[in-house]
């Protein structure tokens, strides 16, 4: 009787066993997967580089001493100025004295000029009275060397006159020069005053003018870069100090030299370093001048074929990505070129018409029946 219970348990146990697998199998469910398509989209590789904020339109005034002594400053920060405005005024003593000096030697020259003029007609009227008494060549002989005379000094005085009237024209260009103008339309960002001038040797600008609304980007290049680097690129810049934001550039130039460096330090192994400028071309950018940014430069554009990244797998060198033909994964091995962001180059191994599995569960494998989203 005992063993009867014993056999009829192993019974129940192992029907169980058989109903709860089968319900297991019944209730599974294939995983559900999205699909995504082959699309035509413009990639490109980026080349980042650091780089310093800096303005493109700017005029800064700095001391002069050549020049002479600061006059007067007659713009306050802040201002507004259009570019012709007076910025800076200066007053040299000298350079008034010079001008005195030429002036006079310039009344002179024509004083002396007149008198000579004068000397010749009266010698052409000796030359008159002297026909009467010996005659027109005799006359003419007489007066000859007197003539030649007069001839010689007033050519000379023309010739001084002439020095003196180029002297007038370059005294009157430095003294235009006292008179600094905006090269700029801009804000005054920085006035000194004229007392931290007086030494001659502050290294402060007097006025400093510049454009808020004009930027552009200074960094530098390994000559590796330059190949790939061209005039006219798109450049994306950003800053650190403001994670949230993306301004837009253009790659206005690239050095056909390299930047100088520092001489007798033994740095001849060091990576050659070619000047690029990027021109800011979005309106608002709410930062200074200074700050530092990095600039990711896109270079070899080209418009091509393209998967999300989520849908590529790898393994080792291979790219591989799984097609899904009547509910069942397939693998199917591709060929891959570019990255950007978050799109991949397609170069071989996918059609258009492909359905290509997006965000696969962990367990996916070839021949796995999968539904979809």
């Amino acid at each position: 009787m005992k063993k009867s219970f014993i056999i009829a348990g192993v019974v129940i146990l192992i029907v169980a066993t058989i109903g709860i697998g089968v319900y297991r199998q019944a209730s599974a469910v294939a995983p559900s997967v999205k699909v995504t398509k082959i699309k035509k989209e413009t990639l490109s590789s980026d080349i980042i580089i650091p780089g310093t904020l800096k303005l493109g339109s700017k005029h800064v005034v700095y001391p002069s001493p050549e020049q002479g002594e600061v006059k007067s400053i007659p713009v306050q920060q802040g201002d507004k100025v259009k570019k012709g405005d007076v910025l800076v005024e200066y007053e040299n003593e000298q350079l008034d004295l010079e001008k005195q000096q030429n002036q006079t030697a310039i009344n002179n020259s024509y004083y002396r000029i007149n008198h000579i003029d004068k000397q010749v007609e009266r010698l052409e009227d000796t030359k008159k009275d002297l026909q009467k008494q010996v005659g027109e060549k005799e006359a003419e002989k007489q007066i000859e060397e007197q003539r030649e005379q007069l001839d010689l000094e007033k050519r000379t005085a023309n010739s001084e006159l002439e020095q003196q009237l180029l002297q007038k024209d370059m005294l009157e260009k430095r003294t235009n020069e006292l008179t600094v103008t905006s090269d700029v339309n801009g804000t005054v960002l920085q006035r000194n005053e004229p007392e931290s001038f007086i030494s001659g040797e502050s290294s402060q600008p007097i006025v400093y003018v510049g454009d808020m609304s004009d930027f552009v980007v200074e960094g530098t290049l390994s000559e590796y870069d330059t190949i790939e680097v061209k005039e006219g690129q798109s450049v994306i810049l950003t800053s650190d100090a403001y994670p949230e934001k993306k301004w837009q550039g253009e790659v206005a130039s690239i050095g056909t030299l390299p930047k100088q460096q520092a001489e007798g330090l033994g740095n001849e192994s060091q990576a050659v370093q070619y000047p690029v400028e990027v021109n800011v071309t979005s309106k608002k950018m709410n930062v200074k001048p200074g700050f530092q940014l990095t600039m990711e430069i896109e270079t070899n554009a080209k418009k091509t074929n393209t998967l999300p990244i989520t849908a590529i797998q790898q393994d080792g060198e291979d790219y591989f990505v799984f097609i899904i033909d009547n509910n069942v994964l397939k693998k199917k091995k591709v060929e891959v070129g570019l990255t950007t962001g978050d799109k991949m180059e397609v170069v071989e191994g996918v059609t258009k018409e492909d359905k290509v599995a997006e965000q696969l569960p962990d367990n996916a494998v070839d021949g796995m029946e999968v539904t979809i989203q």
